[in-house]
């Protein structure tokens, strides 16, 4: 019998407890691989499924002691996190098993994570979460073994591709293309006099310190744009003449059953500049929600309605989908709200 356990905790014992456990001798050891492939998903949690795997020639058998343990540190060396697992099921040659999950909320930052047993080896993963446009993202990722040693990283940009491939669907959004029509120019290392990254974001404050990050420019059509990124943050840096001047916040999403959808926020963009918007459930786009309509600002405040079941407005909205509304300036510089809500938890502040 064979039991999966997903967890959501900081601090959780969890035994796998497996059948036909008998005196077994093993001629040779048994060899073990470790996986702990992660993600940050649409509801900004973060989320790595611990697995194993026989890489060797002789069966794992159930009975065997296990002892895994899989610990979470943040970039100062203190645990955010950790799961054991006491046990494992039979596992034959070349069979893979995922016995635990972990999920949590992280902030943006650096962090390190080590799955392993003992008696068998283990893997560590260096990976940061980033902020971009207020949302959250994996960031670089870097993975070694038991012995110390980095895997072949097959990946063009290696520990940085997550973070060039997440710059590239960023502005494929941002100009309307598709991500395939944005080509990397070139991804350098680099070090930015404050935390800010050389763009700071109205009424942000940011630690003045030398701050080690990359330049990663990409192409569209022979037009280059950059994205700058360090641990904490990927953030789009306008080109000449386009600097951001101005704000969107989005104050509330009030949603009424079988009626409509309004949303409401606020600007310091002039009166009759033009907003678009997305919404976002379960990290894909709503087609149908009508985001090129033209938003107008007027006197510091905006509004959105949108009616429920007209056109290809659905009847209802999914109350167990995490969703995410993005606000921007059309045709205009990098100036974007975020609002994320759902239908499940506390109520959203009224419009």
């Amino acid at each position: 019998m064979r039991k999966q356990l997903f967890i959501s905790s900081s601090l959780i014992l969890a035994t796998v407890l497996l059948a036909r456990c008998g005196a077994v001798s093993e001629p040779e050891p048994v060899l073990l691989a470790f996986r702990a492939p992660m993600n940050v998903d649409s509801s900004q949690q973060f989320h790595v499924s611990l697995g194993v795997e026989n890489s060797g020639e002789q069966p794992f058998h159930g009975c065997e002691a296990f002892n895994g343990t899989m610990e979470l540190q943040d970039d100062a060396g203190a645990e955010v996190g950790r799961i054991q697992v006491a046990t494992l099921w039979e596992l034959a040659p070349g069979e893979a098993a995922w016995p635990a999950a972990y999920t949590s909320k992280l902030s943006a930052g650096a962090y390190q994570l080590t799955w392993g047993a003992p008696s068998y080896g283990s893997v560590t993963v260096d990976f940061t979460i980033v902020e971009l446009d207020g949302w959250l993202y994996l960031g670089k990722e870097s993975v070694q073994s038991t012995d110390g040693t980095a895997p072949a990283d097959e990946r063009e940009y290696g520990p940085l591709q997550s973070l060039v491939d997440l710059a590239q669907v960023n502005l494929a959004q941002r100009l309307g293309v598709e991500p395939e029509a944005v080509s990397v120019r070139s991804v350098e290392e680099t070090e930015f006099a404050d935390a800010s990254l050389g763009v700071p974001e109205p009424d942000r404050r940011y630690a003045q310190v030398l701050t080690p990050g990359y330049a990663i420019e990409l192409d569209v059509d022979g037009q280059v744009y950059e994205y700058r990124a360090s641990d904490e943050r990927l953030v789009f840096v306008p080109r000449e003449g386009e600097a951001p001047r101005g704000s969107i916040t989005i104050e509330g999403v009030r949603v009424t059953a079988g009626q409509q959808i309004v949303v409401r926020g606020r600007s310091t963009l002039p009166d009759g500049t033009c907003l678009g918007s997305e919404l976002w459930a379960g990290g894909e786009n709503q087609a149908w929600w009508p985001g090129d309509a033209c938003v107008g600002v007027q006197n510091g405040t905006w509004q959105i309605v949108v009616r429920l079941g007209t056109g290809d407005v659905p009847a209802a909205l999914d109350r167990t989908a995490q969703y995410m509304l993005r606000v921007y300036q059309q045709d205009g510089p990098n100036i974007v709200g975020v609002f994320a809500f759902d239908l499940t938890g506390p109520p959203t502040p009224a419009p």
